[in-house]
């Protein structure tokens, strides 16, 4: 089976290897133009042609300055559509539909910004001269995704259900996730001539942006400011010139910190400090630095079996926040629905399942309802593992397992390439997985939705499976 996936990998990577400009330029306008005409409202759709005409601009420019051959450009081009392309449709919606509230606009924008970067990113696969990628781990949990795991969920969720849009949602976001990744597999620069530092401005501006006009988020990039600030440090101390980072970055984490409620942007910060910190022993002493891993994992462990926060993260919230109790509520209804049959348990009730919120806490309802959904059948789960139990059953609970397990030995390999290497964007790559999964952890589509830490991930893998002394003749 390993060999057989490794042979499909390298003859897709070889279909990929050259350029084919004008199915690009098809793939990029034409695509684009599909999405934004797809749209259901007059607003939506001039959003769409906006955003669409942004981001290809963007691209355009790349393209001229870099050229097809340029592995910086392709870079550069990733990080513009997965940054660009949703701000300029959570903008576009603000402006749109100003009268209405904030979180209002996120799923709107979800529908014009996710397929379009989709788009986006399959016409740069297409455009420029790619390398030859070996397989790796996470290369072969996606594969697995997007087969052994999906295609059964599919088929019960096409035979489950009468509705064919949750289907086509859920199925869109696996298939979103595995492109963001693969454009990040795949565009990954040698690593003197990265252009990882204008990501990580963009996004500092971006944090400093939101923060000064009180959004807390922008839509789809659920979580970005708080990796990048914490990031900015090693790109400061690796050039003095870049010490002025320390003050966007000092400011972005004192206002995470401050955030009100149980946001998911404090285990973020915890998240990121403890990373910071393995890094800084690690680097003191190798047995200093691993102690410390174990220590806090045993920290996370004690803190997930004593607090209102670890019982919110696994389903078993009693307390009197709405937000936390709701996701129990959640837990219980996917319990009840896998109970049912040893099929359900086993597969999952398949893609586009839902769930009856009727009985979460009434402000949980009343926000339910302002936004449209029907509350007796939310095809979403907040808790990460439960959504898998929900549409993949325990066979997608083995899948999330496996991919975790890849996951940590990716970030641990990762820790020590910093080390011998002192690259600042192997920091940035990583605390961008580690926070997107924490914040995918209590909202399972943003897992799915947004493109950094997938993207991210994709050239985090690449930056590792490079032997050193390559990268370095880059």
């Amino acid at each position: 089976m390993i060999a057989g996936a490794r042979h499909a990998f390298e003859g897709l990577s070889s279909a990929f290897s050259r350029p084919h400009p004008l199915a690009a330029v098809a793939t990029a306008v034409l695509g684009a133009a599909l999405v934004a005409g797809a749209q259901t409202a007059a607003d939506k759709r001039l959003v769409g042609v906006a955003c669409a005409a942004v981001t290809l601009l963007a691209l355009g420019v790349i393209r001229r300055v870099y050229g097809r051959n340029d592995r910086r450009g392709l870079e550069l081009s990733a990080f513009a559509v997965a940054i660009i392309t949703p701000v300029a449709a959570d903008v576009g919606m603000r402006v749109a539909r100003s009268g209405t509230q904030p979180f209002l606009h996120d799923a709107q924008a979800k529908r014009v910004a996710i397929p379009l970067m989709f788009v986006l990113f399959a016409a740069l696969l297409l455009d420029r001269s790619l390398p030859r990628l070996r397989l790796c781990t996470t290369d072969v949990a996606f594969m697995a995704l997007a087969t052994i795991v999906t295609l059964p969920a599919l088929a019960l969720g096409l035979a489950n259900h009468n509705e064919l849009s949750p289907v086509g949602q859920d199925l869109g976001l696996i298939v979103f996730a595995t492109a963001a990744y693969g454009a990040g597999r795949a565009a990954l620069a040698p690593a003197e001539r990265s252009v990882d530092r204008v990501a990580l401005l963009s996004l500092l501006a971006l944090g400093v942006g939101t923060q000064l006009y009180g959004l807390t988020t922008l839509s789809v990039l659920y979580s970005y400011y708080v990796a990048a600030a914490a990031a900015a440090p090693f790109y400061a101390l690796r050039r003095r010139r870049d010490l002025w980072l320390l003050l966007p970055a000092a400011f972005l984490l004192v206002r995470a910190v401050q955030t009100a409620g149980a946001s998911s942007l404090h285990f973020q910060v915890v998240t990121a400090v403890a990373a910071l910190g393995y890094l800084l022993l690690r680097t003191l002493n190798r047995w200093v630095g691993r102690a410390s891993l174990v220590a806090g994992a045993a920290a996370v462990a004690l803190v997930a079996a004593t607090t209102s926060a670890g019982s919110a993260l696994i389903g078993t919230y009693a307390g009197p926040d709405p937000s936390l109790a709701s996701r129990t509520t959640e837990a219980r209804q996917v319990r009840r629905a896998v109970d049912r049959s040893t099929l359900a348990l086993a597969l999952g009730a398949g893609l586009g399942a839902t769930v009856d919120l009727s009985g979460t806490p009434r402000a949980n309802v009343i926000t339910l309802e302002q936004s449209g959904r029907d509350i007796h059948h939310v095809n979403d789960v907040h808790l990460l593992e439960y959504e898998f139990l929900l549409k993949w059953g325990v066979l997608g609970l083995l899948w999330l397992a496996a991919f975790l397990l890849a996951l940590l030995v990716v970030l641990f390999r990762a820790g020590e390439r910093w080390v011998s290497d002192h690259e600042p964007r192997i920091v940035l790559y990583s605390l961008m997985v580690m926070t997107g999964l924490v914040e995918g952890s209590t909202a399972a589509t943003s897992w799915f939705a947004n493109p950094l830490p997938m993207l991210m991930l994709g050239m985090l893998v690449s930056a590792i499976a490079v032997p050193r002394r390559a990268q370095a003749r880059g």
